[in-house]
């Protein structure tokens, strides 16, 4: 098979996607690898030699880049934005209260001036703040036949129609049951993970892994409530907020809760087209 990716963007859903991505990898013995910055990863080695090197089946990209896209060969994939205006909202509350700051001083800096200002202002500040994450999103080329373009709106209100449509493009999902095989298999495959860097010398509980050519539909339904917004929110439903959690509300739209003329004015001044031209407006 050659490698699967997802391809995706700041504050569009990227942990809720990637954890998905694991569990599935998980179960099915694929290797995968998360890279949100590849002068982080790769340094002195190009970002298809680096995922050749370390044999990686699935790649998930959270802060995409088509340049480095553009280098890479026999994959498919998808691709997840979301409107703007929510993405500026949900950084917003994100930098000021729950996103880490591990590796990233820009951030805390960002957050101390936030922590100085109202919310009308915050907002107007974030929108510069996370320009180079909108401007990635802009310059993606959308007309890739390898790749799935995805609505985030789309996959969180339908997330297992979604899924399954995104595992059928890339091909491999299975419609039919799992077999008595598959689901030994299945069951060895996360021990493969279990015990890595907390057993001596970095051993797996079992040193056998076996490599799934399709994930069988039923599991993904598991592996998708597993990683529902009820579960990964203490128990809130969408919509209902919480500023303190990294998956605060879990709603598309919000940004009509927090948007003044003022901000839908500086926005436009900023990125012009950029919604019509992702199909929001």
């Amino acid at each position: 098979m050659g490698m699967y990716c997802y391809f995706g963007h700041h504050k569009c859903a990227t942990g809720w996607i990637t954890n998905i991505i694991k569990d599935i990898c998980k179960i099915s013995g694929w290797r995968e690898t998360v890279i949100y910055d590849t002068s982080v990863y790769c340094k002195d080695i190009s970002l298809r030699n680096y995922l050749k090197r370390e044999k990686v089946d699935f790649f998930s990209y959270t802060n995409a880049d088509i340049a480095q896209v553009d280098s890479l060969q026999d994959y498919k994939g998808f691709h997840v934005i979301r409107d703007p205006r929510d993405i500026v909202v949900s950084a917003y509350f994100s930098h000021l209260h729950s996103h880490t700051t591990e590796d990233w001083s820009e951030l805390v800096v960002h957050r101390e001036k936030l922590k100085k200002m109202d919310k009308d202002d915050g907002l107007l500040l974030e929108m510069d703040f996370i320009m180079p994450f909108l401007d990635l999103m802009e310059k993606w080329n959308y007309t890739n036949e390898n790749i799935l373009e995805i609505k985030m709106e789309e996959l969180t209100t339908e997330p297992e129609k979604v899924f399954l449509n995104i595992f059928q493009f890339l091909g491999i999902l299975s419609t039919e049951k799992a077999t008595l095989l598959d689901e030994i298999i299945m069951a060895i495959n996360p021990l493969n993970q279990k015990g890595r860097g907390t057993l001596p010398f970095g051993l797996p509980a079992s040193p056998i892994r076996f490599s799934l050519e399709n994930i069988p539909k039923e599991k993904v339904f598991g592996v998708l409530e597993r990683n529902a917004f009820s579960r990964l929110s203490g128990g809130r439903k969408s919509g209902e907020e919480n500023l303190s959690s990294h998956y605060r509300k879990g709603q598309a739209g919000d940004w009509k809760n927090h948007f003044e003329p003022q901000h839908n004015k500086y926005f436009s001044s900023l990125y012009g087209d950029l919604l019509e031209n992702l199909g929001y407006e």
